[in-house]
């Protein structure tokens, strides 16, 4: 996957695995890991790319490094110049790897990023740090919100879920977390690039009346149907058609998927 020039799209034979995009050197530090045991941090290198953190026994960052640099699955459906591309903001960050993907594909871009979870915070950062790309972005440790407050979050790893904060809670296995109004953030800036991947929390800010007026000129949103209550994909479709969008669907699982939309020019 090459950082320049246009992207058109996913390939139609995507690499055979995360490792075989990774340098020998760090094919060879994975083989060591694994036979310790998977016991303390892994850091490897794409070929011709940014340098990355596994976390210990964590497969949750294997798949989702898996999703993002061989299967691809933020390849946009149609042409992107990365010279066009100059302010980026991910929401729903998780540990980073989505950050880098950007920073690396985008050269003359900044990323925003927002990640409510600190213990993926604080890897968003590492992972910044790791490349020497901090000077080109900034890490909310907060949730995308369309209010400021504060909201319990459900340590689950790349599911982790916001749900509304509880008098008296805390003792449930959830995370206090704070609510930026992202919708605010966002009036009056532009956006080359967003990306929305917020467990459940797209409803809201898709629903929100400020949200058309957004000077978004791409998006990649991730729906939900993990509870009984959400919309799901039809309705977020729709909801982005209106606010003036062309959608096309991208990757897809049984209860999640990803919808692409861009203003037209």
């Amino acid at each position: 996957m090459a950082p320049v020039g246009e992207q058109t799209g996913r390939p139609a034979r995507p690499a055979p695995s995360l490792r075989a995009q990774w340098t020998v050197p760090s094919q060879a530090r994975y083989a060591v890991w694994r036979l310790a045991g998977r016991r303390y941090p892994l850091r490897a290198r794409l070929r011709g790319g940014p340098r990355m953190v596994i976390r210990p026994n964590c497969l949750d960052d294997l798949r989702v490094a898996d999703e993002v640099f061989v299967r691809r699955v933020y390849d946009a459906p149609w042409p992107v110049d990365p010279a066009g591309v100059e302010a980026v903001v991910d929401l729903g960050s998780n540990v980073g790897y989505t950050c880098l993907l950007w920073l690396w594909r985008f050269p003359r871009c900044r990323v925003d990023a927002f990640e409510p979870h600190p213990a993926h915070a604080r890897q968003v950062a590492e992972h910044l740090a790791l490349n020497g790309w901090a000077g080109r972005a900034t890490v909310t440790a907060a949730a995308a919100g369309a209010a400021a407050g504060t909201a319990r979050l459900t340590d689950a790893g790349i599911s982790s879920r916001v749900s509304a904060a509880e008098p008296g809670a805390g003792a449930d296995g959830r995370l206090d977390i704070a609510v930026v109004d992202w919708l605010a953030w966002a009036a009056g800036r532009r956006i080359d690039l967003l990306k929305m991947d917020i467990e459940g929390g797209e409803y809201d800010l898709l629903a929100d009346p400020r949200f058309p007026a957004l000077d978004i000129r791409r998006a990649v949103v991730e729906w939900h149907a993990t509870d009984p209550r959400d919309p799901g994909r039809e309705w977020c479709r729709d909801r982005l058609a209106a606010a003036g969008f062309e959608v096309r669907a991208g990757d897809e699982g049984p209860n999640y998927g990803l919808l692409w939309a861009r203003r037209p020019r």
